[in-house]
């Protein structure tokens, strides 16, 4: 669960760096999503599982998935690829659609709330790979 204190932080955060390189506000909600699933998942994700998201973003599930992989290989060592990454409908009588619901309605507690500071580190790791790369480019420009 994003509280909305929390989601609208990290939407501001994403738009400073975002608006530099003129990308959409639709991308700051797919790089929200991607983070929130990479962090919900992370603690019980383990080598060889697979993950099924439900369509959500039509049409950006590639950029979920590469996003997806990138995370995973960064900041949990596990090396993703595509066909461990599937889309499809969550159905209304699966187990996660009654959990999802019953911590939306509040009668049930969520198994983890994220905070900013989950999202931290994936956003201050993210601009120290961008700040690597920036000065990589100024010097072999030079």
């Amino acid at each position: 669960m994003v509280p909305r204190g929390t989601k609208n932080l990290i939407v501001k955060s994403l738009a400073k760096f975002d608006q530099e390189r003129n990308r959409s506000k639709k991308m700051q909600v797919i790089r929200l999503f991607s983070y929130s699933v990479f962090l919900s998942v992370t603690l019980s994700f383990r080598k060889g599982d697979r993950l099924l998201i439900d369509c959500e973003y039509d049409g950006h599930e590639d950029a979920i998935t590469s996003l997806l992989i990138h995370l995973f290989r960064k900041f949990a060592g596990i090396k993703l690829t595509f066909n461990d990454i599937s889309f499809g409908n969550v159905g209304k009588k699966s187990l996660a659609h009654a959990v999802a619901y019953q911590t939306f309605i509040g009668r049930r507690k969520p198994e983890r709330i994220l905070s900013f500071d989950d999202f931290f580190k994936l956003l201050d790791r993210t601009a120290e790979i961008r700040q690597r790369a920036f000065e990589k480019r100024t010097k072999n420009s030079k």
